[in-house]
């Protein structure tokens, strides 16, 4: 199976206490762990199910990071873990989990959630057109959003290592 998928984990988020900063969103998209989405309405025929779509227009629009539980479901009843989380995607059409950002929140990305390496002491903004993360020397751009990529990080999934960063809200809506 392939390991390019992206790896999120939650630091301090508010999202974590605050259940109105967690949406259900469904994407035509695969998406993975880490990817920013923006929400463009209720799914047809849904009270809480959101239409998760690539940004178009950053300067205006508010992201959403994906953060689904690595598990697949068998069947649609069973619920297994997935041992390596960069084999995990959530497939187009299914139903997952997205955080709102708010400043001060941290978090933590593997390296595939970027469309490039980013520099630690710089930031990370999301990008028109894009569900990956974009490396950005400064906050010129005007996004809603927009992280400082605080560290480098490692992630340990079996007897393997993965890259990432540690990364820090300090633009949000």
């Amino acid at each position: 199976m392939a390991t390019t998928h992206a790896i999120f984990k939650t630091g301090k988020m508010a999202s974590k206490h605050i259940d109105s900063y967690l949406r259900n969103v469904q994407s035509t998209s695969n998406l993975d762990n880490g990817n920013v989405v923006i929400l463009t309405g209720l799914v047809s025929g849904q009270t809480d199910l959101w239409v998760g779509a690539t940004p178009s227009d950053v300067t205006a629009q508010e992201v959403f990071i994906i953060d689904d539980p690595v598990r697949n479901l068998i069947s649609g009843s069973y619920a297994i873990d997935v041992v390596d989380p960069r084999e995990f995607y959530v497939p187009a059409g299914r139903a997952c989990r997205a955080r709102k950002l708010v400043m001060g929140d941290t978090c933590y990305v593997s390296a595939a959630a970027f469309a490039s390496a980013p520099t630690v002491g710089a930031y990370a903004v999301p990008a028109n057109g894009a569900l990956t993360l974009a490396p950005a020397a400064n906050l010129s751009g005007s996004t809603k959003v927009a992280f400082k990529v605080v560290a480098t990080e490692t992630f340990y999934v079996g007897m393997t290592t993965v890259s990432g960063y540690r990364l820090e809200v300090v633009v949000a809506v």
